[in-house]
């Protein structure tokens, strides 16, 4: 009884302060974005990435820089929501995210002030071409090309569009690795009917956790030269990474 009653007014202290957090950060990231232009915006991204994981118990270990001042494509494995407090630079960067996104509370709004790529996977429309000009505008590109999360720490089939992006307009590509130190952290869900009950369950278990960890990886630029071997490589990349983890199962890339 008394570890139920602490970790309910754990999460719910969380859950408070998340959202009040949140709903700051739809405002002051506008507001920077005004007056500091994007590369405000991104260094205002990170800190309130930072303070999310710090309130949400997460110690983050993280392994690698970011090289400053060379936006790239950065590919990341998804293998949760909690991944949206992961990706963010010190430069200014662009996520590709799922459309249905676009007009959720407090995500979606940071979201849109963040130039984000909303993906319709019913009409994909040009979103490569989206991508090309975010980044000769100057602006970095966080995409997982699995195209969805994973719910686990499994690699799912990749798809090769970005990488024939990234090699036909010279843009450098970096392998960025995420891992929880949970498997109950992963989550996937078909955005169709009960989504957002489930969603919130599965919020409330991670708020509830007294400590969370997560490990990134961040690889270093490099340039596409060959798309299929360029797409072995990402999963050679994240596979050293994951492979120990529980249940762990990568399937070979796409050719198309």
């Amino acid at each position: 009884m008394l570890t139920w009653i602490i970790e309910t007014v754990r999460a719910s202290l969380r859950l408070v302060a998340l959202l009040l957090i949140v709903t700051i950060e739809c405002v002051v990231i506008v507001l920077v974005r005004l007056l500091a232009g994007n590369q405000g915006a991104a260094m205002a991204r990170v800190w309130f990435n930072q303070l999310i994981l710090f309130v949400l118990g997460f110690k983050h270990n993280k392994h690698g820089q970011w090289v400053k001042g060379e936006p790239a494509m950065i590919l990341f494995n998804h293998p949760s929501y909690i991944d949206i407090f992961l990706i963010s630079s010190p430069w200014p960067t662009a996520v590709m995210a799922a459309i249905e996104f676009k007009y959720f509370p407090f995500i979606g709004q940071v979201a849109m002030a963040l130039k984000t790529i909303w993906i319709d996977r019913k009409n994909p429309g040009n979103v490569r071409e989206s991508a090309t000009s975010r980044y000769k505008d100057g602006c970095g590109i966080f995409m997982c090309p699995e195209g969805r999360t994973s719910g686990s720490h499994s690699l799912h089939p990749i798809f090769p569009g970005m990488f024939k992006t990234a090699m036909a307009h010279q843009i450098p590509i970096v392998f960025y690795n995420l891992r929880y130190s949970s498997e109950d952290i992963p989550y996937f869900h078909d955005l169709k009917k009960g989504f957002i009950p489930h969603l919130l369950a599965h919020i409330w278990i991670i708020l509830k956790r007294k400590r969370s960890e997560i490990t990134t990886h961040i690889g270093k630029p490099h340039m596409v030269t060959n798309v299929t071997e360029s797409m072995q490589a990402y999963y050679d990349y994240h596979e050293q990474y994951l492979k120990d983890c529980p249940g762990f199962e990568i399937v070979p890339p796409t050719t198309d």
